[in-house]
């Protein structure tokens, strides 16, 4: 606490938070009550006991970690996150407190301490409110805010998009893959705005309207009417080199967007989908799947062919007992057909992957094809290639000619045969010439250390003269002459 100004300068409290809020801005000393309320009831003031810093403060979505004192109005305390000796966190915006410190939070600075008070709608009601007080009581909080961050929309929570919510949206409905979406969007970069326009999309194919992949991320987690501020890392936007026609320059770190979800059509997911559906979507899927990959847009190819797979391997045993469904599908007519599509999306996602050069993702894939049909030649020799590609020279070789047991005619395994063959001639000989050079390391420093010792002789007898010489200390040299020679003269009296 003692690195926190004292200073008595105005705190200004930010009117596009307030509006997110219902509560107007108004500017304030230190000190000074501040009535919060919506109808200026004194129900939720506000007093300033330490200025915060920077301009950021918390929003809808945020989540944040405070320290807070809560006292009854006689002023004894019946909760403290102080007490228990553990900062206490929340989401902003979702009802895990009471309304009034909800609403609160908002008009706060990192590292601000405050004093609320709250009553009335502000305050606990029936549902929440603690035993031996009653529902709007007045109650005070003192409140430290240490911590807020912004919501992270990555699967690996690295911080590479986050959003802020703006406007909250209506509705629980979300975007999922195959939703049109209708999105206005703004794009900036250090304030300037380089980007700026309404476009509709397919959730799955924002690439075709050239939208970046953290919008197209985004909106599946937004709600119909929402707006929310996008922070995107280089990895989810134009990647590391930027966008030198939007002056977005090689090496920048974030670009910033803001977006409206102003509609979207809702999809299907593979549990709401019959055994006959998931067929005839997956066929659709894999159409489009192949005219992207025939116009070498491998990541939209790449897109469609994954969701294939989680349509076709969502289980839907239970829905062939629901009276609406007296047409489903006997498991020995629609087995073999989701296997056969599966095959083949397998397959031409190796194909994608090996593409894209990404050849580990390709060697799953074909591993995932192969268990299906584990004698297929294109199969083999798909995995043959990626082993190829990863330098394992005799695992590719033994599926080439496996490949060739069950499809003699593949000229190209032949040929990648002989390819194998070679390399491993040519590693085998690379690993002889090392081998033979290690051995002569071996032997040539087996020599230089027994020369080492051998010519090491261990001195039999300390000969002080040559001791005296080899430190070249002359007066310490005669004093040892002279008291060896008194030595040799007392002996002989």
């Amino acid at each position: 606490m003692s690195d926190l100004s004292l200073e008595s300068d105005n705190v200004s409290l930010s009117d596009s938070i307030f509006s997110n809020s219902s509560v107007e801005g108004v500017a304030t000393k230190r000190g000074e009550v501040i009535d919060m309320s919506r109808w200026r009831d004194q129900t939720m003031t506000k007093v300033v006991v330490w200025k915060g810093k920077g301009w950021s403060t918390p929003m809808n979505g945020d989540l944040v970690s405070i320290h807070y004192t809560a006292k009854r109005e006689d002023g004894s305390v019946f909760d403290s996150s102080r007490k228990r000796n553990q900062v206490f966190t929340f989401t902003v915006g979702r009802k895990q407190v009471i309304k009034g410190l909800d609403v609160a939070i908002k008009t706060m600075k990192w590292s601000e301490v405050s004093n609320f008070t709250f009553s009335g709608e502000y305050s606990f009601d029936e549902t929440n409110c603690p035993e031996g007080m009653a529902p709007g009581a007045r109650v005070s909080y003192e409140v430290e805010l240490f911590y807020f961050k912004l919501i992270d929309l990555t699967k690996k929570k690295d911080g590479g998009l986050t959003k802020r919510i703006i406007t909250p949206g209506n509705g629980h409905e979300l975007a999922i893959f195959g939703s049109k979406c209708d999105v206005h969007f703004v794009g900036k970069y250090e304030d300037k705005v380089f980007e700026e326009r309404s476009v509709s999309f397919t959730v799955g194919e924002a690439e075709v309207k050239e939208v970046i992949e953290g919008i197209e991320k985004a909106v599946t987690k937004m709600r119909k009417e929402e707006k929310c501020l996008l922070f995107v890392k280089p990895e989810y936007a134009f990647g590391p080199k930027g966008k030198p026609e939007f002056g977005i320059p090689d090496g920048y770190r974030e670009v910033v967007y803001e977006i409206t979800l102003k509609d979207f059509t809702e999809a299907k997911e593979p549990f709401q989908l019959l055994d006959r559906q998931k067929l005839a979507t997956a066929e659709v899927l894999k159409t489009k799947a192949n005219d992207y990959f025939n116009q070498c847009k491998y990541s939209l190819a790449v897109k469609q062919y994954k969701r294939m797979v989680k349509v076709l391997r969502h289980d839907s045993k239970y829905e062939r007992f629901r009276f609406d469904a007296p047409s489903e599908m006997r498991p020995e007519e629609y087995g073999p057909e989701r296997d056969r599509l599966l095959y083949i999306a397998y397959q031409n996602l190796s194909n994608c992957y090996q593409k894209m050069n990404q050849l580990d993702d390709c060697l799953q894939c074909v591993q995932l094809a192969l268990k299906l049909e584990p004698q297929n030649p294109k199969g083999l020799y798909r995995r043959g290639r990626a082993y190829y590609d990863l330098h394992e020279y005799k695992l590719a070789r033994d599926d080439f000619q496996k490949s060739l047991e069950f499809g003699p005619n593949n000229k190209s395994a032949q040929n990648y045969i002989a390819l194998c063959n070679n390399a491993i001639k040519t590693n085998a000989t690379k690993d002889r010439q090392m081998f033979s050079k290690l051995l002569e390391m071996t032997s040539r420093n087996r020599q230089m250390f027994s020369k080492l010792f051998t010519d090491s002789k261990p001195k039999s007898s300390f000969d002080l003269k040559e001791f005296g010489d080899a430190l070249d200390i002359e007066e310490y040299g005669s004093e040892v002459k002279d008291t060896t020679a008194s030595t040799s003269k007392a002996s002989s009296n």
